[in-house]
């Protein structure tokens, strides 16, 4: 797994959230590979199917992410290269809003300049 370079912020914040309370005598090892694993997960395995349809419309269209994200997202993905896959990433922790909230859609398409009603939108 590769690592941003940063400790980890989400992995910071369960310890600060939850003192004990959720995980008695926890140490910092057993926080980080909790972590680890919850990003392991968080990422998952390349879709081959996004990437080929990715593929076929970016030389052609605008395209972006809207992600229903947490801390430290930005993080971890970046170390995976996702910034290179479409042309702007919204991460909802980092603008209070989630999926499906409509201003996060309106977000994305200001970012991307492209009029809403004239986009592929899916959830």
């Amino acid at each position: 797994m590769r690592r941003s370079g940063r400790s980890s912020a989400f992995g910071s914040q369960v310890l600060v959230r939850f003192p004990g309370t959720v995980w008695p005598q926890t140490d910092q090892n057993c926080v980080r590979r909790l972590v680890g694993d919850l990003w392991r997960e968080y990422l998952g395995t390349a879709n081959t199917e996004f990437d080929r349809i990715r593929r076929q419309l970016r030389p052609r269209y605008r395209t972006g992410i809207v992600s229903n994200s947490f801390v430290g997202a930005r993080d971890r993905e970046q170390a995976y290269g996702f910034e290179g896959l479409v042309d702007e990433i919204i991460y909802s922790h980092e603008t209070g809003l989630l999926k499906p909230d409509p201003r996060i859609f309106a977000m994305i398409c200001e970012r991307l300049e492209i009029v809403p009603r004239r986009n592929g939108l899916p959830g």
